[in-house]
């Protein structure tokens, strides 16, 4: 198996342990959040709740950015999660839709696929993601 099939599965890994269990889909956008925020801060943005100084700062929002389309995945104060794709033409949102949670999830990872095939600082970062070392 090739380095680059290797990576593949392991993308399509954490894609389903992010979807395995709908009850800990909170923790998993939250994992998820702190990964992308470590790994590829410029394609992120984070809502957090709670006090600015607290210790509990809990994930609101996750908004993934790629150039034609945003993947959104918000987390009530119950702890479900629902998202949302909003497409972009030069900067501007003209559509947003509702998506099924894997469903988004399946689509950021298949954007992360192809950001790291177009750029070695990404694929650098991803890779550090895959292999565990986020330093």
């Amino acid at each position: 198996m090739d380095e680059e099939t290797d990576k593949a599965l392991q993308l399509d890994i954490l894609a389903a342990m992010l979807s395995s269990d709908k009850k800990q889909a909170k923790e998993h956008v939250e994992t998820l959040s702190n990964i992308l925020e470590a790994t590829l801060p410029e394609h992120v943005k984070i809502k957090r709740g709670g006090m600015f100084f607290s210790k509990d700062r809990p994930l609101e929002e996750l908004t993934v950015q790629f150039d034609e389309s945003a993947y959104i995945l918000v987390v009530s104060k119950k702890g479900a999660v629902s998202a949302k794709k909003q497409k972009f033409v030069r900067g501007i949102a003209l559509s947003s839709a509702d998506m099924q949670v894997q469903e988004c999830i399946d689509s950021i990872v298949q954007h992360l696929s192809e950001t790291a095939a177009k750029s070695s600082a990404a694929r650098q970062a991803l890779s550090r993601f895959i292999s565990g070392n986020n330093s």
